[in-house]
């Protein structure tokens, strides 16, 4: 009887060990490896070990807010599954952590708050890890309302002609090049794709300021810092979109005042035009 427990259990570990050591079961620790950690945003490293009583944990609070920063620790779980991705060398286990992350960063979207200031750039990195995938129909509509979110946001306008030039639609790309460069008429690399796209001499008239702005509050992130997400996905494929190397991770929202605010912009998820500023010199970095 003993010979025959001990061969069962033999058996059955030498059947788990593969299984256990699969990328693909990878989701058994979302909140990542300490290397793997290292590599995340630091907003990632302050939720995954539970810091909120920290006067860092309090500061992203704070500017993420309650009702926002409780649900954080799926963006960062996301994360983690797209560095596996990036890791993995078989296509299936690649595919696999991605879809992980789409369900990370798709719950963070339907939980957080409808005026939460992140949601443009959720978006887009939901509809990047999509075209990974091969899902271009979903990606384009993330895109898209990233855009709508945020018409001031330049990654989206970037990765949505991308995408739509690889499609072969230049008319469509144009109309957003277009688009972007009225809420965005310095933008250099608007500028050049919007004449590598046809366009002709008037630039688009810029967009006219809201005479009354959206208020003061969390909506109005008044800093800024950059989030990598080369380090999420391989360089050649992450950064598809034309002159986008990074995403611009806002963390603090809370009490600006209007006149640092950016208030003028008829848009609730902007960002105030030092942070605008700070995302276009990052992006001719």
């Amino acid at each position: 009887m003993r010979v025959m427990i001990r061969n069962l259990i033999g058996f059955l570990g030498v059947g788990l060990v593969p299984v256990l050591l699969s990328p693909a079961m990878a989701q058994w620790n979302p909140g990542g490896t300490p290397a793997e950690r290292a590599q995340l945003p630091q907003v990632c490293a302050v939720k995954l070990r539970n810091d909120d009583r920290s006067a860092e944990g309090q500061r992203y609070l704070a500017q993420f807010g309650a009702d926002n920063w409780v649900h954080m620790h799926h963006y960062c779980y996301g994360r983690v599954f797209l560095l596996r991705a990036a890791q993995a060398s078989a296509k299936r286990d690649q595919d696999y952590q991605r879809s992980l992350a789409v369900k990370e960063f798709s719950y963070v979207l339907k939980a957080a708050k409808p005026d939460f200031w992140m949601r443009p750039q959720l978006n887009l990195e939901l509809g990047r890890v999509h075209l990974l995938l091969g899902q271009a129909a979903q990606a384009t509509a993330l895109f898209s309302d990233a855009i709508r979110l945020n018409p001031h946001y330049q990654p989206a306008y970037l990765a949505l002609i991308s995408e739509l030039r690889s499609k072969g639609q230049q008319a469509t790309a144009l109309t957003v090049a277009e688009e972007g460069l009225r809420h965005l008429p310095n933008s250099a690399e608007l500028k050049k794709l919007y004449f590598d796209l046809g366009g002709k001499e008037p630039l688009p008239t810029p967009a006219r300021a809201a005479t009354t702005g959206r208020g003061a509050g969390r909506d109005a992130p008044p800093e800024a810092t950059r989030a990598d997400t080369s380090q999420a996905e391989s360089a050649a494929t992450e950064r598809k979109e034309a002159g986008d190397s990074e995403v611009a991770e806002e963390n603090a929202p809370s009490e600006a005042s209007p006149a640092s605010s950016g208030q003028s912009r008829n848009c609730r998820f902007c960002p105030p035009d030092e942070v605008e500023e700070r995302w276009r010199e990052g992006f001719r970095n």
